[in-house]
């Protein structure tokens, strides 16, 4: 596999991965998007937010 292959190949599964976490969320009532979890980001969508950041 070439070295454009391989991060073709990276990409496609970040974005598989993120249609599955959207996904998920849609099934979810919004207090639960936006519900403290008390973790370095607080929310599920902070979280999201804050992973799409590192793209």
């Amino acid at each position: 596999m070439s070295e454009l292959e391989a991060i073709r190949a990276w990409f496609a599964y970040l974005a598989a991965a993120r249609r599955g976490y959207l996904e998920t969320f849609d099934k979810l009532p919004p207090a639960e998007l936006t519900r403290d979890r008390g973790a370095s980001h607080p929310t599920l969508l902070d979280i999201l937010a804050h992973s799409q950041g590192a793209l």
